[in-house]
């Protein structure tokens, strides 16, 4: 791990940090490129893996990294973690954006879908919610979310999110993989699936892609993390 400690990341009674972990070169080359953005604004610690985090469970599927990412920055006593997939890079001060994970708990953005069209029968049974409940509830995307863990829903996300990721819900194929008979259902998206369906349990509210994050280029003043792909 390279935790890269930035100016003052520790605002006060906040301690704020970017997460990212980057499994294969490509990844590693995108993680390299969202270090130097960030560098390039205002300044917070980033704490980037290129193996494992520390993760006594399995590893068979990299989505559980970021759980394992999460749980690490918790114990070096970070209070507010932002989650960047090695796609994004920062385009702006991420200071209101870490206000916004403190204010709210969770900076969770939606992706558009719903969760009937991206869970399959094995995680909607994990959390007890039917698929014609699943497709009234916003799908998530997990390239770029956050919690406070001085925050009651920020806790309990991150409680239940690494929990889901023990117990093997992040770890199902990203195709269709027959992995449910209902005509609703498209492709499991392994932690963006869980994060979904966890906000509903603990009603959080989803942000609307394209506020403080979207896609290169910047389309909107408020944008402060695009998602830019990996080459």
């Amino acid at each position: 791990a390279a935790r890269i400690p930035l100016q003052d990341g520790r605002n006060r009674s906040q301690m704020r940090a970017v997460i990212n972990v980057a499994l294969g070169k490509g990844y590693e080359r995108g993680q390299l490129r969202l270090g130097r953005s960030l560098g390039q604004h205002y300044r917070f610690a980033f704490i980037n893996f290129q193996v494992w985090p520390p993760w006594d469970h399995s590893k068979d599927t990299p989505y559980a990294a970021k759980a394992a990412a999460i749980q690490y920055a918790i114990t070096q006593g970070y209070t507010t973690v932002l989650w960047l997939d090695a796609s994004c890079i920062v385009a702006g001060d991420l200071t209101q954006l870490f206000e916004d994970i403190e204010r709210d708990g969770v900076y969770m953005p939606s992706s558009g879908y719903n969760c009937a069209q991206t869970c399959n029968d094995k995680i909607l049974e994990y959390f007890s919610i039917t698929r014609d409940q699943a497709e009234l509830i916003p799908d998530a995307a997990t390239g770029c979310f956050g919690i406070s863990t001085t925050h009651p829903k920020g806790i309990a996300f991150a409680r239940m999110f690494i929990q889901a990721a023990k117990d093997g819900m992040f770890s199902r194929s990203r195709s269709h993989g027959g992995q449910s008979q209902a005509p609703r259902f498209l492709c499991q998206r392994q932690d963006q699936s869980a994060a979904g369906l966890i906000c509903h349990h603990l009603g959080i509210e989803k942000h609307d892609f394209g506020h403080r994050c979207g896609y290169y280029p910047k389309t909107t003043p408020t944008q402060v993390v695009q998602f830019k792909g990996i080459s």
